[in-house]
C-alpha cells in the first residue's frame, strides 16, 4: 500500500500537473506576451489568493495560463520530481480564445481527478469609454466600463500600445489592457511585465475529460464539496490528521461528509494499494 497524497485540501495549492503530452499544437503566433498579476478570493470568500498569467496575443488567437502551471508543467514534463502545485497559488484555468468566437476553457481540479475542457461562445464586450485617465506600471492609461456574465468591470487600457487584447476574455478597446477590476472586489488582473517577439501559441494535447460548460460547472461544485466522496468512490483509503488528538485514523463516514475543500481537520492522506510499482 502506498501513500498517492497527505497535505492541506486547498484547490488552488493542489492542482495536478501535466507531466506527459502527445504533441502541441500550434494555433497562431504570438508578437505580444503581456504577465499579469491576478488576485481573487477562495470560493469560500475568506482568502484572498494570487496567480501570475501569462497571456500570449496572436492575430488570430489568445492563450491566458497561469505562468506557475506553465513553468511546472515544462518541469515535470523534464523528469522533474513534481506532481503537484504545493507552494504557490494558481487559478486552475486555461483560457484559449479562438478567432472564430470559441473560448475553449482547461479547468484543472484537485489531485487525481480529471482535467475538464468545455468549450462556449464569446460575446461582444460592450464598453462605456470614461473620460478619466491613470497612471498604471508607468503607462498613461484611459478608463472603460463594461458588464459580462452579470457581473460590471472596470478596465484601464493604453492608447500608446494599440493592441487589442487583455487577460481572460477582455479586448476589443483602442490599446493593450493594463488593469481589470472587478466591482464587486473578487477578481483583478493588472500588468506585471511585456515581452514583443515572436513564437508559436501553442495548446499541449493531452488526456483530459471533454464536457459541456454545464456539466464543467457542476462537477466543479461536486468536487469543491467534496472531493474525499469522490476519491473513496475511486477506490482510494482515506486517512485523516485529527489536530485536536494529534493522530491519524481511517476517514469515518462522518470525516467523508464532513471533507469539503479547506478540510477542517487539516490534513489528509490518500492511500491505494501498489503491488507494481513503489508509490
Amino acid at each position: 500500500m502506498g501513500l498517492i497524497a497527505g497535505s492541506k485540501m486547498d484547490p488552488y495549492l493542489n492542482i495536478p500537473l501535466v507531466s506527459a503530452w502527445e504533441s502541441e499544437e500550434v494555433l497562431d503566433t504570438a508578437f505580444l506576451r503581456v504577465r499579469y498579476e491576478m488576485e481573487f478570493w477562495n470560493h469560500l470568500g475568506d482568502a484572498k489568493c494570487q496567480d501570475f498569467r501569462m497571456v500570449e496575443i496572436g492575430e488570430a488567437a489568445r492563450h491566458d495560463c497561469s505562468e506557475r502551471l506553465h513553468l511546472y508543467d515544462s518541469i515535470a514534463g523534464a523528469g522533474g520530481d513534481m506532481l503537484t502545485v504545493e507552494q504557490e497559488t494558481v487559478y486552475p484555468a486555461e483560457w484559449i480564445l479562438l478567432p472564430d468566437k470559441r473560448v475553449r476553457c482547461r479547468f484543472r481540479l484537485v489531485k487525481l481527478l480529471s482535467i475538464l475542457q468545455y468549450e462556449e461562445k464569446r460575446g461582444n464586450l460592450e464598453w462605456h469609454l470614461v473620460q478619466e485617465t491613470d497612471s498604471i506600471a508607468g503607462y498613461v492609461c484611459q478608463k472603460a466600463e463594461t458588464e459580462y456574465r452579470g457581473r460590471e468591470y472596470e478596465a484601464w487600457y493604453c492608447p500608446a500600445i494599440p493592441v487589442d487584447g487583455g487577460p481572460y476574455v477582455f479586448g476589443g478597446l483602442p490599446g493593450l489592457i493594463i488593469r481589470v477590476v472587478d466591482k464587486r472586489g473578487d477578481y483583478s488582473w493588472e500588468m506585471r511585465g511585456l515581452e514583443k517577439g515572436r513564437w508559436p501559441v501553442t495548446e499541449r494535447q493531452i488526456v483530459l475529460q471533454k464536457v459541456s460548460p454545464v456539466q464543467a460547472r457542476k462537477q466543479i461544485e461536486r468536487v469543491y464539496a467534496n472531493p474525499c466522496r469522490i476519491w473513496k468512490s475511486m477506490g482510494y483509503w482515506i486517512t485523516v490528521h485529527d489536530m485536536e488528538k494529534g493522530d491519524w485514523h481511517m476517514a469515518t463516514e462522518d470525516d467523508i461528509q464532513d471533507c469539503g475543500l479547506f478540510y477542517p481537520k487539516s490534513v489528509i492522506r490518500l492511500w491505494v494499494d501498489c503491488p507494481l510499482m513503489s508509490c
